[in-house]
């Protein structure tokens, strides 16, 4: 699954291997702590938490911001290697997440 401005889109590169269960409810409420910003926002801010905690190098420790991977273009082979996991991360972890509680909000919504 990806994410597309008008939404949530199926997973463009494969098939994604099962979340591991200790992580759906890590992901779960962080996604919820975070249901003011739009879906796309919310998916990039567990994402990066997610992504912080496999590598803490990537976190400044003065400014407590992640430093940001260039694009895909301009990376280097280590970089490359850690933008497609960063979007493993989003496609196969964060996404399948939020979309499922999009639909059960959904249901619970179409019951009131």
């Amino acid at each position: 699954m990806y994410v597309l401005d008008s939404g949530l889109g199926d997973f463009p590169r494969g098939q994604c291997p099962p979340i591991p269960g200790a992580e759906v409810p890590k992901i779960i409420s962080a996604l919820d702590k975070l249901s003011n910003l739009s879906s796309r926002a919310r998916v990039n801010e567990v994402t990066d938490v997610l992504f912080i905690n496999r590598h803490p190098d990537r976190l400044n420790t003065t400014t407590l911001e992640f430093k940001k991977l260039p694009s895909l273009r301009s990376a280097k082979a280590t970089e490359v290697q850690l933008i497609q996991e960063w979007g493993h991360i989003r496609d196969c972890m964060v996404l399948p997440v939020e979309r499922e509680l999009q639909r059960i909000r959904a249901k619970e919504k179409q019951k009131k």
